[in-house]
Order: structure tokens, then C-alpha cells, then sequence
């Protein structure tokens, strides 16, 4: 029996290594989205980082708060701030037009109604009062004008920042007239450097790992590209059934248990093969093209035994995939439309975070999440593998499952 496994293992890999278009797919193709997709993401990062955010803004206060707000923006570093000085142009109409993505307009007066706003409460707070009715307060509203195309998200970002310019000043105001209110203070009060924000991200591990877009795609590549050997694998089997090889086979005899264990023997070694190419390209070619390396650290056992896992996987699906359909058309379509929807729902394209919650739940059904978590607790969070066994077990189960449906259903039509 071993020497007949060994004979279908050098058969398999000699399949393999014929289909010379079919190995240049396996192994150029994660490299080049790797590389792809990378790029658009550091793209986008550097969109946000450098500047390039348009952004219309006419200053009608010429005061204090107005001036803080435009300096505010441009020191931000987030925006490309135009200020609109010349009469007739209107930042409403910019944005409308395209030129700018966001237009701010601050109304005249802004500053002398914000202090006027909080000396009254201050005086009627002094005075016991319930308002200053000498000197009624008038709200300033600072307009926001929006292109379409505008995520939300860049909306909120611009709100916040206003707001918070707001309370800086407001703060400033505040304090100024408390000062001048209350006699025994003898010098000012200031709040600055009472508290500072210190970012880190939360990692178990001994190495402090910060993650970037070559952390998250490498895996997430690394991923689909074994799985989507599903092509290969149940393309060749269907191959052999159509040209009679498996016909004699069964005559040799030899047991369906045997014949997809050859498939799966070589496959495997395919996908860590993969898994190798990837590594290598995260760690030592990404950073000599300027994107960041990709941080190992001493994790590369872990990390095996998740690539490990999730090769059983991809192969116990291509096995099924193969024994299921019964022409390689259906092979091909079948495969590629699965394991394309299976990466869309298990977080491959789009953070599983991001997703609607029905989506979410939906997800946790991909044996692509399965795995890509298992690589993200290692590479970003910087767990140990002990904290992805429930990943290992599912890619591992999803694997014998797989494996004992595609026997049943071999059982079954052979009857």
C-alpha cells in the first residue's frame, strides 16, 4: 500500500509540474496581490498622512476663534487648505464643482459672540442669575459644505476637529474671566499639560509588533492563494476521470482513501511551499521596493502550524470540489466563484469589523476567517499559538470533513 501512495505521489507530482501555466499561477499570483494591494493601501494611508485632502475654507470672523480654526487645519497636516479671501467665491460652489471635498465657512462676528456666549453665563453664575437678560447670547453656526463622493467618516473626522478647536478657545475664555473675577487668585490659570494621550497597541508579546499593510495583506494573500489551488487540484482529478487514468487506477486496485491522500500529500507541500514564497517576499523583498518588512519576530513556529492547518484545509476543499463536480468546467466555476465569495465573507477584502452584523455572523463560517485570524493573532497581535487553537481545530475539522464527504460521495456514485 505505501509503495502504491508513493507511486500516486510521484504521479501527482509530476501532474503538478507539467502544468507549467497552472505552477505560474499558483506562485506568481499571491506575490503580484500581494504587491498590489499593498501598494493601493500604503497609497491610501499616504493619501490621509500627506496632505492631500482638499479642503475650501472662508474666514468671515477675522478674530481670534477664526484664526485658530485656519491655523488649527493647516498645522493638522491631514488637509490641503485653501483660504478663500477673493469676494464672490464661495466654498459652497467649490465643492459643488469638484474642486474641493470639503468647504467651511466661519460667520462674521464668531469670536465676539463666543466670548460675549460665556462672559454672560459667567456673570449670571457670579450674580446667582439664571441668564444676563442685558445681553442675550447669540449662537454662531459655522457651516459645513460636502461633496457627495465624501465618505462619512471624513465628515466626522472635520466636525470633531472643529469641535475641538472650539473648546480649546471656549476653555481659553473661561479661564480669562475667572481670573479677572475671582481677587485672590494671583496668577493665571492654565490647564495645559495637565494630560497627555501616549498611543500603544495592545500586544501580549515580548516584541512590540505595529501593524501596517504588509502585516495584514501578506496573510490575507497568503490565504486566498491557497485555497485557490482548488483550481489545480480539482481540475486534475476531474482530468483523470475524463481520459480513463482513474479507471486504471481502480483496477490496480487501488482505495479512493489512498488515491486523494497522494493529492493531498502534494498539495500540502504546494501550500507551505507558498507559505515559504510569501514570508520570504514579506520579509526581504517588500522593504527593498520602500514598503515596510514584515515582523516575525520569533514566531515562525506558530506560524507553521497555522499555514499547516489552513494548507489542510484549502486541499480538503479542492479534494471535495474535485470529487463533487463531474466536468472541469464545473470544477473551474465552481471553484473560483467559492473560494472568491468565501475570502469576500471571511474578512480577505474588507475587515470582518467593518462588515454589517448579519455579515459578521455570516463570516465566522469561512474557513478564510478561520485562518486569517489564527495569522493575525501572531503577526499584529503578537499572541503565542496557544491563543489560535480554536482556529487550528476548525481549519483541522473543516479539513476531515471534507475529506469524509468527498469519500461518501465517491461511495456513492460508484455503487
Amino acid at each position: 500500500m505505501i509503495k502504491k501512495l508513493i507511486t500516486l505521489i510521484y504521479k501527482d507530482l509530476l501532474l503538478v509540474i507539467k502544468d507549467k501555466a497552472g505552477v505560474g499561477f499558483l506562485f506568481v499570483m499571491p506575490v503580484s496581490l500581494v504587491f498590489i494591494m499593498t501598494l493601493l493601501q500604503q497609497n491610501a494611508y499616504k493619501t490621509l498622512h500627506n496632505s492631500s485632502f482638499k479642503l475650501a475654507i472662508l474666514n468671515n470672523d477675522q478674530d481670534s476663534l477664526g484664526n485658530m480654526i485656519v491655523r488649527n487645519l493647516k498645522e493638522s497636516g491631514i488637509f490641503d487648505v485653501t483660504e478663500i479671501s477673493e469676494p464672490g467665491i464661495s466654498p459652497e460652489k467649490q465643492v459643488a464643482k469638484g474642486y474641493y471635498k470639503i468647504g467651511i465657512v466661519i460667520p462674521d462676528s464668531t469670536t465676539y459672540y463666543t466670548r460675549q456666549s460665556i462672559e454672560n453665563k459667567i456673570s449670571a453664575a457670579f450674580n446667582d442669575l439664571e441668564e444676563d437678560e442685558k445681553s442675550p447670547s447669540r449662537m454662531s453656526e459655522i457651516e459645513i459644505y460636502i461633496d457627495p463622493v465624501v465618505r462619512a467618516s471624513y465628515l466626522m473626522m472635520v466636525k470633531s476637529m472643529l469641535r475641538e478647536f472650539n473648546s480649546e478657545f471656549r476653555t481659553k475664555i473661561l479661564l480669562r474671566e475667572l481670573n479677572q473675577r475671582i481677587p485672590f487668585i494671583e496668577s493665571d490659570i492654565t490647564l495645559d499639560n495637565i494630560i497627555d494621550f501616549k498611543e500603544k497597541y495592545a500586544s501580549t508579546g515580548k516584541l512590540g509588533i505595529t501593524p501596517n499593510s504588509v502585516q495584514h495583506n501578506v496573510p490575507a494573500w497568503m490565504l486566498f492563494a491557497m485555497f485557490f489551488i482548488v483550481i489545480s487540484l480539482a481540475g486534475n482529478m476531474v482530468k483523470e476521470r475524463e481520459d480513463g487514468s482513474f479507471a486504471r487506477l481502480r483496477f490496480m486496485p487501488v482505495p479512493y482513501s489512498v488515491y486523494i491522500s497522494s493529492k493531498v500529500i502534494v498539495y500540502v507541500f504546494v501550500c507551505l511551499v507558498q507559505f515559504i514564497l510569501m514570508l520570504i517576499v514579506g520579509v526581504y523583498i517588500m522593504p527593498l521596493i520602500g514598503f515596510p518588512a514584515l515582523q516575525i519576530g520569533g514566531n515562525f513556529i506558530s506560524l507553521f502550524i497555522i499555514g499547516l492547518a489552513s494548507a489542510l484545509a484549502a486541499v480538503g476543499f479542492g479534494v471535495f470540489t474535485g470529487t463533487f463536480t463531474r466536468s472541469y468546467q464545473q470544477a473551474a466555476t465552481f471553484g473560483s466563484l467559492s473560494v472568491v465569495i468565501l475570502a469576500a465573507i471571511g474578512g480577505i477584502w474588507v475587515p470582518v469589523f467593518m462588515m454589517p452584523r448579519a455579515m459578521q455572523v455570516v463570516s465566522s463560517i469561512s474557513p478564510l476567517n478561520w485562518g486569517i485570524e489564527g495569522f493575525y493573532n501572531v503577526l499584529v497581535r503578537g499572541l503565542p499559538v496557544s491563543e489560535s487553537l480554536n482556529e487550528i481545530f476548525l481549519l483541522v475539522s473543516f479539513f476531515i470533513f471534507t475529506m469524509i464527504v468527498s469519500i461518501m460521495i465517491y461511495k456513492y456514485r460508484t455503487k
